[in-house]
């Protein structure tokens, strides 16, 4: 399970208060991970899961990762950027590059929010 936290552009913050912005994202990445692995493990304790955190946008990680799969699934929020899109750029590119089956899954209820 890989969950990408990417910085955008802080150089408008001082050195201190950047620094403390990375760790509260790092530290949230981290939970979202420990609570979506765990759900799984208890319904699936048999499963192999890997945990992954990055400071980096997600398509070159989840490619690497992707050349021993034998399945990749991804959510979307269709965030590339424009407005119907029903997967965004994440979802595109792997789409076109990820070496085994792909699966996207929308949250349900969930509504594209490209801007």
């Amino acid at each position: 399970m890989l969950h990408a936290c990417f910085d955008q552009d802080m150089s408008t913050l001082h050195d201190d208060s950047a620094t403390e912005v990375r760790a509260a994202v790092e530290e949230a990445g981290r939970l979202v991970l420990a609570e979506s692995v765990s759900r799984w493990w208890k319904q699936f304790p048999e499963v192999r899961v890997r945990r992954n955190l990055v400071r980096d946008r997600p398509v070159e990680h989840l490619l690497d990762l992707a050349a021993d799969a034998q399945l990749v699934v991804v959510g979307t929020r269709g965030r590339g950027g424009f407005v119907g899109m029903d997967i965004g750029s994440t979802g595109t590119a792997l789409l076109h590059k990820t070496p085994c089956p792909l699966l996207m899954v929308r949250q349900p209820g969930g509504e594209c929010v490209g801007e």
